[in-house]
C-alpha cells in the first residue's frame, strides 16, 4: 500500500511521541504526506484522482489521525494492525470513492462484456461508475469495517475493496440500474 508507505516515511520526518497523550496530526504533517502521496504513482489511477485522493486523505488525517498512530502503524504487531486498520476507515475509506470512480470506470470501458450489454459502454460505464462512487462515499468505512473483520491484515484498500464479494454484488446492482434492468 503506496500511501501507508507514503505516512510511514512521515513519521521517520517528524517523529512522534509515545507518551499516552493524543497529539492531532498537523497541517504542516498532513501537507507533507500530500507531497508524497502524489507523488507515489500508481498506474489503476490518473495523477488528477490520485491527487484528489491524496489531499483528502491529508485532510481527514488532520481530522481522525494522531502522530501516535503515525508511529503504531509501523509496528509488526497487534497496535500496529490497529493503528493501520484505523488509517484504511477513518482517512482512506471516506476518500476511496475518488480513485473508484475512475478505477470503476475504465475497468468497465475495458471489460469486452459491457460491448455486450447494448447501448453505449461509455455512458453505461460513467453512470455506472458514478452510481459506484455514490455507494461507496456512503458505505465506505461500514464496508472497510465488514472486510477488515474478515481480513484485518489488507495492504492494499482498493483492492481489498474490488475482491469483495459483497461489494462486486453492489457493483453489478449498479450496473443493472444504469442497464434499466
Amino acid at each position: 500500500m503506496k500511501y501507508l508507505l507514503a505516512l510511514l516515511s512521515l513519521v521517520t520526518l517528524f517523529g512522534a511521541s509515545t507518551a499516552q497523550a493524543q497529539t492531532p496530526v498537523s497541517k504542516e504533517i498532513a501537507n507533507n504526506y500530500f507531497i508524497n502521496c502524489k507523488s507515489q504513482t500508481d498506474p489503476r489511477f490518473s495523477a488528477a484522482s490520485q491527487e484528489i485522493f491524496c489531499a483528502c486523505t491529508a485532510a481527514n488525517m488532520v481530522q481522525s489521525y494522531t502522530l501516535e498512530d503515525m508511529q503504531n502503524a509501523s509496528r509488526p504487531d497487534e497496535i500496529g494492525r490497529a493503528a493501520a486498520n484505523k488509517l484504511i476507515i477513518n482517512v482512506y475509506a471516506p476518500c476511496i470513492q475518488f480513485p473508484a470512480r475512475e478505477y470503476h470506470y475504465n475497468s468497465c470501458v475495458q471489460n469486452p462484456q459491457t460491448k455486450i450489454l447494448g447501448g453505449d459502454p461509455q455512458k453505461l460505464c460513467a453512470c455506472t461508475a458514478e452510481r459506484v462512487a455514490a455507494h461507496i462515499q456512503q458505505n465506505a468505512q461500514s464496508m472497510f469495517s465488514q472486510i477488515l473483520a474478515v481480513n484485518p491484515t489488507i495492504a492494499d484498500p482498493m483492492q481489498a475493496l474490488y475482491s469483495d464479494n459483497n461489494f462486486q454484488k453492489t457493483a453489478q446492482a449498479q450496473l443493472m440500474a444504469c442497464l434499466g434492468r
